[in-house]
């Protein structure tokens, strides 16, 4: 992700700057209890469900709104959500993320479709109201939602590039309404599962955000690794444009590398794929014997040596212990391969290095 595309950073509030899911989760699971209708029995349950427009959220969980109206239980639920949620503090990692666009020369402002007496008392006490430009909310008496205060920002603003920060799919579609990018986070009120089919940028947390901005390449490296690429295919892709190399003739290049060789477990794939990369960069092309061959290979010894002080080796069984088995079929791609393996940080690690050497930071 390029930071320089963006002038506006535009934040939702509830479960993305906010920490209140479960409060959100407290307060309809005891609506839900004075009408004697099932309870969610997990935060996932509920955030599996949890969907706008909220009448229609309310509706698919059991209220019967022919036999009360939606007014009476939204005032009953401002009345149980305030109650609940006051003590909500702001989700790990939102100040040093706002600290940092602040850094870069962002404007920030919120964007939520709360109302905005309750958004700027709940917003005063989080100690972070001095990062944000404007509060858009909903006592506008020119907009009646979240896409119309976006819309009419965006033209009275005209930002020269902006991004949306949420943690619904209801995000996604506002910031697609007004006309800017956007990304999600899993700190809120959607799973994962539901925010990745939006098809923008999905980040475990608000830490995992701010990277993808310090360290884009290295995030894209992860990223194509996790879409299933073999870890020399990421770290090699994930370059590809910046030395100038077809992403399809990159994948093809580092194929063979993936698993450490071949499965074979000996030189870790995300090594190699840094390697390759580093000749494209900056190796020779001509018939060498003398000072340049050995200042390259000086290089490339100190490339390794960061990749084995960061993994511990360079040596796919090495790092990967009694997981390294060799031959037969790769493993099936899911979210406990991700989790367990050590795989994710070596490509990682490899794009950080490669990135600094691009960089022209000093190793």
């Amino acid at each position: 992700m390029d930071i320089n595309k963006y002038s506006h950073i535009i934040w939702d509030f509830n479960g993305t700057l906010l920490d209140d899911l479960q409060a959100e989760y407290n307060t309809v699971n005891v609506l839900l209890s004075r009408r004697k209708l099932k309870q969610f029995d997990s935060v996932d349950e509920y955030r599996a469900v949890f969907r706008f427009p909220i009448i229609d959220y309310y509706r698919d969980i059991g209220f019967d709104f022919e036999k009360e109206s939606y007014k009476n239980v939204a005032d009953e639920w401002g009345k149980e959500y305030n109650k609940q949620s006051a003590l909500c503090g702001v989700n790990g990692g939102i100040v040093e993320a706002l600290e940092y666009f602040k850094t870069c020369g962002m404007s920030q402002l919120v964007l939520s479709a709360t109302w905005k007496s309750l958004l700027q008392k709940q917003i005063e006490p989080l100690g972070i109201s001095g990062y944000f430009e404007e509060l858009l909310a909903l006592d506008d008496l020119l907009a009646h939602s979240k896409v119309e205060l976006g819309k009419l920002w965006f033209e009275r603003v005209k930002p020269k590039g902006a991004l949306f920060i949420g943690d619904t799919v209801h995000d996604f579609e506002t910031a697609e309404a007004i006309g800017v990018d956007c990304v999600l986070v899993c700190t809120g009120h959607q799973s994962r599962e539901r925010l990745e089919k939006c098809g923008v940028p999905v980040f475990e947390t608000i830490d995992e955000l701010v990277y993808g901005f310090k360290h884009p390449l290295a995030q894209k490296a992860v990223e194509y690794f996790e879409q299933g690429y073999n870890c020399s295919q990421a770290v090699l892709c994930s370059a590809s444009e910046s030395l100038g190399l077809e992403k399809e003739m990159a994948a093809k290049l580092a194929a063979p590398f993936g698993g450490g060789v071949g499965r074979k477990r000996e030189i870790c794939g995300a090594c190699s794929g840094m390697l390759m990369a580093t000749g494209l960069f900056c190796g020779y092309s001509t018939p060498e014997t003398g000072t340049v061959k050995a200042e390259h290979y000086a290089l490339v010894r100190k490339l390794c040596d960061k990749f084995k002080e960061k993994n511990g080796s360079i040596i796919c069984r090495e790092i990967m212990g009694e997981m390294a088995e060799v031959g037969g079929v790769p493993s099936e791609r899911n979210s406990a391969f991700y989790k367990e393996r050590p795989c994710v940080n070596c490509v990682r690690t490899a794009g950080e290095i490669l990135e600094d050497l691009l960089r022209g930071k000093a190793l």
